[in-house]
């Protein structure tokens, strides 16, 4: 090899060892330091039953202050999530919730909604509140049948059996529909590219989201000429809507703050939402909660939002509209209780200064001065083995978060918040109960745990070097080459590197129920441990009694008697195999469960609830290799209680080789009977619904026609 290159290469590794040493010990310098910055409190959950504080707000001005303080806990958190997944002891800030007054809110009752009349039997959307509509693909009355592909409105005259009419929007895709009366309303989604600056004021700037939630009133009075009323559009995806009398109120989840440093402002039809419409919760504001309402006959409309942690699901009475949110650990709870857990092994002046930073907020501090200590005790891997055990003994549970407004028309007016342990499965695992409203959760406990590794650093000192070869033609001499450290604090040479890493483990689950009283939002009755290491899969309230389904390897029924709201109980339960993920309500103290027998395959079951201190199966039915829509979306469901039937759409996974048919099932029903009387073949049909006495299943491409009774095919309706 030429000396050369020897000494080109000595040189390059030389280069390779020092720099990554110098830059590894600079930054562990940088990380421990403590940088100067305001101290800002850590924001906290609230304890299960408190209300949240809420406020409007009075200027622009003071979003941009909240969301500000969104946005820098945004960065912090960022700033952990590097700390977690790099093992570097960086510090940081938290921002302050400020404390904000409570207002309350009377309500006179709402009316009762609005039934239309129709000569005609139709059925309706399966709703959870008889009354209230909930936004589908599918909706009828006695002359149209309207229906949603993409972008596409298809109606269908229910006389003539052909598509007669279509709407087409500009949105990417249709997300539902209601139908009251001659006016049609359609939900749809879109996306910008880029998002528009507002000017807001003299010194307020803020942007508008990329996200559009659009609502089309169309009057389909002639189907055959569709005319378009209005078009309102406002910030965020749909979370969900509802339909009572002849408002539509429809929420959105809005973005508040986005990346480094965009603040966003809620709009509706590209104008922001003025200040004293937005109201604050008390909560981290991470989205806006857009709320519209609009009268569908006058299409006079309102907006309010929420500023509050992200909805997931949407809950509505006559009277009342509840906003769900559900929250799990976060990573500040848990470098919080690292540190908290280590200061009760601290000596008095050292654990009595990190609680101080802790109750002011100052993780940062707290975080560094704890870092400090174990970096100065002879034997830190010990002090962080006790840190360990005494983490063990730390469980967090997750929150679901209740914001409950006031609806009166078009008035919407916030009422508070409560906080429960748990998370809840989906709408029907909430509802209101004679002053009262029932949450059923499943609470996941999740021990903290923590890793650790103790780095002891020794630098080269001056005087030793680096010994290299030097080479010229033939002849070749060692030489000793100094290392220079640059910047690099004496503190740390030597010295020890502490990087914690916690984390946590899901290590038990349980079931409770809740019972809120509407008038002072708090906690009055509760009750823990249901089916302790399974979760709920299903929930109905049927007069004083909720039924709860769980599931781990059985199908536990548990029926609680909640006619003392203060003190619920468990009347009776039944285990029995599989897992119903719908539960529907029949006549002669009867319940229907949809869901598994198994991973494969659908199951039918009729309960028996009429003591429910003995709930029985009376029977089922199992359909092999076969899934349904129903089990994650309750409006594919359809009751016809004249002819006892039932409608469920099902998917066969062996239809696709031809050997069975796919589409909807029929069941009969019948005081303890339940019977399957056909499969009728509609490939990739998701709903079915009834006018008069004929059967019409809709898929994307087509509708087909039954007769009810006899269930002959009648006709094909293309959609196009």
């Amino acid at each position: 090899m030429d000396r050369r290159l020897v000494l080109f290469v000595s040189i390059a590794l030389l280069t390779g060892v020092v720099i990554p040493i110098a830059a590894y010990l600079a930054f562990n310098v940088l990380a421990q330091m403590n940088v100067t910055t305001r101290i800002l409190p850590v924001p906290t959950t609230p304890s299960p039953g408190e209300r949240g504080a809420e406020s409007e707000l009075s200027s622009y001005e003071e979003l941009v202050e909240l969301l500000s303080r969104t946005l820098n806990y945004k960065k912090h958190v960022a700033s952990l999530l590097r700390l977690y997944y790099t093992k570097a002891a960086v510090p940081v800030e938290l921002p302050a919730i400020t404390d904000i007054q409570v207002f309350g809110l009377t309500t006179s009752r709402a009316a009762q909604a609005l039934q239309e009349t129709a000569t005609t039997r139709v059925s309706w959307t399966n709703v959870q509140v008889a009354g209230i509509d909930e936004p589908d693909i599918v909706k009828a009355n006695e002359k149209i049948i309207a229906t949603a592909s993409s972008r596409e409105v298809f109606l269908v005259s229910v006389q003539g059996k052909k598509v007669v009419g279509k709407v087409v929007i500009e949105e990417s895709s249709i997300q539902g529909l209601f139908l009251r009366g001659n006016r049609l309303v359609i939900i749809a989604h879109s996306i910008e590219e880029t998002k528009m600056p507002l000017i807001l004021g003299t010194n307020v700037t803020m942007f508008a989201p990329c996200e559009y939630t659009s609502i089309y009133v169309v009057d389909v009075s002639d189907p055959e000429e569709p005319n378009p009323l209005t078009r309102i559009r406002i910030g965020g995806s749909l979370l969900s809507a509802r339909l009572l009398g002849e408002v539509v109120y429809v929420v959105a989840n809005q973005p508040a703050v986005e990346g480094e440093s965009e603040l966003l402002i809620p709009v509706v039809n590209a104008r922001a939402v003025s200040a004293e419409n937005i109201i604050i919760t008390g909560a981290l504001g991470e989205v806006y909660a857009n709320i519209l309402s609009i009268n569908v006959t006058g299409l006079e409309y309102a907006v309010r939002s929420v500023l509050m942690p992200a909805g997931s699901r949407l809950y509505m009475s006559y009277e009342k509209l509840y906003i769900i949110s559900s929250t799990q650990p976060s990573i500040v709870d848990l470098y919080r209780n690292v540190v908290e857990a280590a200061a009760r092994l601290l000596p008095l002046d050292v654990s009595g200064k990190i609680k101080v930073y802790v109750e002011g907020g100052d993780l940062t501090s707290a975080y560094s001065h704890l870092v400090e200590y174990i970096n100065g005790v002879d034997k830190p891997e010990e002090f962080l083995e006790k840190v360990r055990r005494e983490l063990e003994l730390v469980e967090l549970p997750d929150y679901t978060h209740i914001y409950v407004l006031g609806v009166r028309g078009l008035g919407i007016d916030y009422i508070g918040s409560v906080t429960v342990e748990g998370r809840v499965l989906d709408q029907f695992a909430i509802e209101e109960y004679d002053g009262y409203f029932v949450v059923a959760t499943t609470v996941n406990s999740y021990k903290v745990s923590l890793g650790y590794v103790v780095v002891t650093s020794q630098l080269p000192s001056v005087e030793q070097g680096a010994t290299i070869l030097i080479c010229r033609g033939t002849e070749c001499v060692d030489r000793t080459v100094p290392v220079r450290y640059v910047n690099v604090s004496s503190e740390v040479m030597p010295g020890k590197n502490i990087y914690m890493h916690p984390y946590v483990s899901v290590s038990d689950s349980d079931n409770r129920v809740y019972v809120v009283s509407l008038d002072s939002l708090t906690i009055r009755g509760v009750l823990k441990h249901l089916a302790s290491g399974e979760r709920i899969y299903a929930a109905r309230l049927i007069k004083n009694t909720l039924f709860l389904v769980t599931f781990r390897q059985v199908d536990p029924l548990f029926a609680i008697d909640l006619s003392n709201p203060e003190n619920p109980k468990v009347l009776g339960y039944l285990k029995i195999p599989g897992f119903s993920e719908y539960l529907h309500p029949l006549p002669g103290d009867t319940l229907l469960g949809v869901g598994r027998e198994d991973s494969s395959n659908l199951k039918i079951s009729l309960f028996d609830v009429k003591n429910p201190a003995n709930m029985s199966e009376v029977v089922k039915i199992v359909i092999n290799m076969a899934s349904s829509p129903a089990l994650q979306d309750h409006h594919a469901v359809t009751v016809d209680p004249d002819y006892n039937h039932v409608y469920i759409p099902i998917a066969l996974y062996r239809a696709m080789r031809g050997e069975e048919p796919t589409g909807i099932a029929v069941v009969y029903f019948e005081n303890s009977a339940l019977q399957l009387k056909a499969i009728l073949s509609h490939p990739g049909a998701t709903r079915a619904l009834y006018i008069g006495n004929e059967l019409y299943t809709v898929s994307s491409s087509s509708i087909r026609v039954f007769n009810v009774e006899s269930l002959e095919l009648i006709s094909e309706i293309p959609l196009k």
